[in-house]
């Protein structure tokens, strides 16, 4: 008898350990309901950044190779002037094949910008080696800035 409930107790304990691991675990992924543009604006808010450009979907596709069917939504700006690197990528996706192409997209984009600015400007190649790559929930994309890690910050702030 006393067997019997020292198992139960183990086995009961086992289950309430694997529930909180795996609640623990879903609030990692939480999925994002704003839009990219408003997370764009809440995450660079107050952090000094050059001036930069948002660009249009089929400039995406033309610096990416990521099309507007492989993601929901995003919102994309550069640079205006080409002696910075300065750059921020958010897409919204809502499947793994998308997720998949934007992967894809963002690692062709980052070898692009390796191979200009390493011949280019030596502070501005630091900052794309700086690359800050991220995936939150249903979002992913990168930054690259002088305050990378500050928009980064401000970002696992906000999907919390």
């Amino acid at each position: 008898m006393f067997n019997n409930i020292k198992r139960f107790s183990f086995v009961f304990v086992c289950f309430l350990l694997v529930g909180i691991m795996v609640s623990c675990g879903g609030a990692k992924n939480k999925n994002v309901t704003i839009s990219t543009k408003e997370v764009y604006d809440k995450i660079t808010n107050g952090v000094e950044l050059p001036k930069l450009n948002q660009i249009s979907s089929s400039e995406i596709e033309s610096l990416t190779s990521i099309t507007s069917s492989n993601y929901d939504e995003a919102t994309f700006s550069m640079s205006m002037m080409n002696v910075q690197a300065t750059e921020i990528a958010i897409f919204k996706f809502s499947s793994k094949e998308q997720s998949d192409a934007i992967d894809k997209g963002i690692t062709k984009r980052l070898e692009d910008l390796e191979v200009t600015w390493s011949k280019y400007l030596p502070d501005q190649y630091e900052l794309v080696k700086g690359v800050k790559k991220f995936t939150e929930g249903n979002i992913k994309g990168y930054i690259i800035a002088d305050n990378a890690a500050k928009i980064l910050e401000n970002l696992q702030k906000l999907v919390k």
